[in-house]
């Protein structure tokens, strides 16, 4: 570092003198040469260091492109390379048109990669379709869009030689929000391949459906589930007209959002493992009540998976009843109650039994402020003595109920799931159920050494709890869980995991979060006509 008479003044607001201006140009004159000097030396190094550079990218180019020769994946046998590409594939979707992912994004690497692509007819089976919306500000486009999806999803299906297809197909609304515009065009596509159909689902209107109403189960010999999202509130659909549900090798069917007596519809019942009756947007379906939930069960004797919304309806008669019905194959229940949960549960499962069933997902849905105090029998799961996974939600709980219900829970359990859509508070707003006193229920205790259910080895509770840090500590202590999940919409009270550090090092699978309630925010500049510029400055 050159030494200097005015170092202490350097880095100031010191304004030097005539006299002092002329020493500082005098200090300055062999520097200034010097510093002239270095940079004619470093533009000189770096001429040499750029040709250097163009001659080692030129060098690289050759190499890489003599390594390419002999690179392994040119070795490769077709149908390894094949098997790859169909590994790039969505495993639980349908592939969509889009450039961003296989297979369309296979053939866009070189010609090559391009050929094989378009001749493997596996890349080509699964797609999803989703109709154009019409543009509200440009509708003369609205043709030629639909023009260019009808042949891109002819020209997709024809490249899948004759494999098995499964298809999705997504309708759009008018400007009313209550029909296709355009309710057969993509189906016309669709419908040539009609026999190598295996899995389809339509979200869409009736309007769609009837355009397939003249085929008949000969027409699709291949199909093994459907899946119906349907909404044209207010019509009565005619479900007999649709021929292609008798199908003989359906055993998948769901449907969602339409008004119907699912008995009524034409399908073999007896040949189905997988039956979803739900609901959906504009869906004002009612009838499907714990009386008709049981005898569409009794229907399905071969079913192995099970999704239902079911509306509470009167009490079941006690009178008549009829004998106790066994499905024998069933592993999966998944039960939404519209009403009372303990009501429908009551009704059901004593008149079932479910000697596989391993999960079982219960949801209530009450639509106003007040839940029954209605408690569960302690039997009730005797109707399925090997249920490992039970899954609920708080909507239709009252404490008492719950706790009721965590009591009687059996003894095979190995995971349990509590969960609220909704606030912390839960549906209602006023009453935070998850509570301290609850966590006790599941704890080992001098009056019950071991609860009810020693086999739990999973507990997730994803809203709506208030349990204290001390008794989430004292519960993981005593319960020696596999995993632990907890979702607490407060800030940290208590910091236990250096003390849990221990069973983590274990093994435990251990996932507390805090997540306090958001704080309400303002800005100062809100209402002013240049806010928005404002935002955007700060």
């Amino acid at each position: 570092m050159m030494s200097s008479p005015f170092t202490s003044k350097l880095g100031t607001n010191y304004c030097p003198p005539d006299d002092e201006i002329a020493e500082i140009e005098n200090l300055l004159a062999e520097p200034e040469v010097r510093l002239k000097c270095l940079d004619d030396e470093i533009a000189s190094l770096q001429r040499s260091i750029d040709e250097l550079e163009d001659e080692r990218i030129r060098l690289r180019a050759y190499v890489e492109a003599h390594r390419a020769l002999i690179s392994p994946i040119r070795r490769l046998p077709l149908d390894i390379i094949e098997e790859i590409f169909i590994a790039c594939l969505p495993t639980h979707r349908n592939c969509v048109m889009s450039a961003m992912e296989a297979p369309v994004i296979l053939g866009r690497i070189c010609s090559w990669w391009r050929a094989i692509s378009l001749s493997t007819p596996r890349l080509w089976s699964r797609l999803h379709i989703v109709e154009p919306a019409c543009p509200r500000n440009n509708p003369a486009i609205f043709e030629p869009m639909l023009v260019q999806r009808f042949e891109a999803t002819r020209t997709w299906l024809s490249r899948s030689g004759n494999c098995p297809l499964s298809i999705s197909l997504k309708c759009n609304y008018d400007q009313a929000g209550l029909t296709s515009t355009t309710p057969t065009h993509l189906i016309q596509a669709l419908l040539p391949f009609a026999p190598r159909w295996e899995h389809i689902t339509f979200s869409t209107f009736y309007s769609v459906l009837e355009s397939m109403s003249h085929l008949v189960e000969a027409d699709v010999p291949m199909l093994k589930s459907i899946g119906i999202m349907q909404a044209t509130p207010g019509l009565a659909v005619p479900w007999e007209s649709l021929g292609f549900l008798r199908a003989p090798a359906i055993h998948s069917f769901s449907i969602a959002g339409s008004s119907f007596r699912p008995l009524e519809l034409p399908l073999s019942w007896e040949r189905l493992t997988d039956l979803s009756i739900l609901e959906g947007w504009g869906s004002a379906n009612r009838s499907l009540t714990s009386e008709m939930s049981l005898h569409l069960l009794a229907s399905c004797p071969q079913l192995r998976i099970c999704r239902l919304i079911v509306h509470t309806g009167p009490e079941i008669s006690t009178t008549h009843r009829e004998p106790v019905l066994e499905l024998s194959f069933l592993h999966t229940l998944d039960l939404q109650c519209v009403g009372p949960l303990s009501t429908t549960f009551c009704q059901i499962f004593p008149r079932l039994l479910f000697p596989q069933l391993r999960h079982l997902k219960l949801r209530g849905n009450i639509k106003s402020v007040y839940v029954p105090e209605t408690v569960y029998p302690g039997s009730v799961f005797r109707a399925a003595p090997r249920v490992q996974t039970i899954d609920i939600n708080l909507q239709s709980f009252s404490k008492a109920s719950l706790a009721h219900f965590l009591r009687g829970l059996p003894p095979t359990l190995r995971e349990l799931n509590i969960g609220d859509t909704q606030s912390p508070g839960g549906f209602h707003g006023f009453e935070k159920l998850l509570d301290d006193e609850i966590l006790e229920l599941l704890i080992p205790s001098p009056a019950c050494p071991a609860p009810g259910f020693p086999n739990l080895q999973v507990l997730e509770i994803k809203h709506g709890c208030v349990f204290s840090d001390a008794a989430v500590l004292r519960f993981i202590k005593l319960r020696m869980l596999k995993r632990v999940t907890i979702a607490f919409e407060r800030d940290m009270q208590l910091d236990i995991l250096a003390e849990l550090e221990p069973l983590v090092q274990n093994g435990l699978h251990l996932e507390l979060t805090y997540h306090p309630p958001e704080v309400c925010r303002f800005s100062p500049w809100q209402g002013l006509t240049d806010v928005s510029t404002l935002f955007q400055s700060h």
